[in-house]
């Protein structure tokens, strides 16, 4: 719109020119033929041939007054056109200026809306990135505990199979004292009947003395012994003992 504006000035100017020098030329005309009937009313006898003439040349000035008066109304309107045209440009240009300054704030604000928007994207990615890494993180973690869970199974597996197998022996070991307590309690109440047998009075009494004296020592060191036996499986469980016992 302002290059059509611009071409309207500048063939408006042109129009301009050429009406002002048709109007000089008229003028220079006018004045011309003023002059020449200024020098035949001067110059003339009063004959009929010179009023004649300066008739014909006062009619001609008066068609290129009346001509000269048009074309100077004629170069007003061109004047007063491209005075309107200049008020059309120099308001064209005013809004032009006016918009083009619009569309820059637009822009400014649009670039700025869209940086803003950039560092909200980028600051969601960032919080993403970080919630991901956390997920993966406890997703580790959860994996290594399950995994830890899994050894500790598998070792109170092998702790329990262990145990059984420890209770198991136990109960043999306690089995096998039971059997040599039956035995030493057979060879006990042997004993106490092998001494009834043998009580004689006299010589025999005080020889069957000595005899229960040292049958006393025997029962005394077997029930050590077995005490002792019964505090190690006690403590350790240990088969050592028995095989010392039944020894």
């Amino acid at each position: 719109f302002r290059e059509k504006l611009d071409e309207e000035k500048q063939k408006g100017a042109r129009q301009l020119e050429e009406e002002q020098a048709r109007s000089r030329k008229l003028e220079e005309q006018l004045a011309a033929a003023a002059k020449e009937l200024a020098e035949l009313r001067n110059d003339g006898s009063g004959d009929g041939i010179g009023d004649d003439r300066c008739t014909v040349i006062a009619h001609e000035w008066k068609k290129k007054a009346a001509k000269l008066t048009d074309e100077k109304a004629i170069s007003s309107g061109l004047r007063n056109k491209l005075a309107h045209v200049e008020t059309e440009l120099n308001l064209s240009k005013q809004s032009v200026t006016t918009h083009a300054d619009n569309l820059l704030k637009a822009q400014d604000s649009h670039a700025k809306k869209l940086q803003d928007v950039h560092e909200d994207m980028n600051n969601l990615t960032r919080e993403v990135d970080e919630r991901k890494k956390k997920l993966e993180d406890r997703e580790n973690e959860v994996a290594t505990r399950e995994k830890n869970m899994e050894n500790k199974e598998e070792e109170l597996q092998v702790k329990a199979e262990e145990l059984q197998s420890h209770e198991a022996k136990l109960k043999e070991e306690d089995r096998r004292l039971q059997n040599v307590t039956h035995r030493l309690q057979r060879e006990r109440e042997q004993l106490d009947a092998d001494k009834k047998k043998r009580e004689k009075p006299s010589r025999e009494k005080q020889q069957g003395g000595r005899i229960s004296l040292r049958q006393a020592k025997i029962l005394n060191e077997m029930k050590r012994q077995t005490r002792l036996l019964e505090e190690q499986l006690k403590n350790n469980g240990c088969p050592a003992a028995f095989k010392e016992l039944e020894a």
